[in-house]
C-alpha cells in the first residue's frame, strides 16, 4: 500500500506538498478588507444558494466559480453579469452550463447596491485561489449608470465582446 501511495504522490502535485509554501493571497487594505468581509456575507446569503457555498456549483441551478476563466477576466463583464443577469448557454472552463437554454442568472441591479456587488465580486475573485485584484464600488458604479436602460439578460457573445 505505500509503494502505491508514493507511486501515485509522484504523479499529483498539491498546496503543500513536499513543503512547498501554501500560495497566500496578497494583504488588502483596512477598506479593501470590509469589501472582501461584506461581499463573502452577501455571497453566502445570496449567491451560494446557486453556484454552492464554496463556489462548487450546483447542478440545474448554477456554474461553479473555482478555479473559472470568467473570474479571471474582465470585471467590467462580471460587473454587468450581476447587475443585468446572464442567459443561454455560457462557456466556463471549456464546459458549457444552460445548454438549453431553461436557466438564467437573475438581474441583482435591484437587490444589490454598488458596495455590496463589488464586494461579492471582491470575494469571489480572491476566496479560491485566483488573487485578483479588488473590484471598486466606483467601478460598479459607472457600469451601472453606462447600462441603466438595458432590460435584457447578457448572453455569453455579448459579453465576450466586452474587454
Amino acid at each position: 500500500m505505500k509503494n502505491t501511495a508514493e507511486t501515485l504522490a509522484k504523479n499529483f502535485d498539491w498546496p503543500g506538498k513536499d513543503g512547498k509554501p501554501i500560495p497566500q493571497p496578497p494583504k488588502l487594505s483596512a477598506e479593501h478588507q470590509a469589501l472582501n468581509d461584506l461581499g463573502r456575507k452577501e455571497y453566502q446569503s445570496l449567491c451560494g444558494n446557486c453556484h454552492h457555498p464554496l463556489g462548487y456549483g450546483i447542478a440545474g441551478s448554477g456554474p461553479l466559480l473555482v478555479d473559472s476563466d470568467w473570474l479571471r477576466g474582465s470585471e467590467e463583464r462580471l460587473v454587468r453579469m450581476v447587475l443585468q443577469g446572464v442567459r443561454d448557454p455560457i462557456k466556463i472552463n471549456n464546459e458549457v452550463y444552460n445548454r438549453d437554454g431553461a436557466q438564467s442568472m437573475p438581474a441583482m441591479a435591484m437587490a444589490l447596491d454598488d458596495q455590496k456587488i463589488a464586494g461579492i465580486l471582491t470575494y469571489v475573485r480572491r476566496e479560491w485561489g485566483e488573487f485578483a485584484k479588488p473590484v471598486e464600488p466606483a467601478t460598479v458604479t459607472r457600469i451601472r449608470a453606462a447600462t441603466k436602460d438595458r432590460a435584457e439578460p447578457w448572453t455569453e457573445s455579448e459579453l465576450l465582446k466586452i474587454k
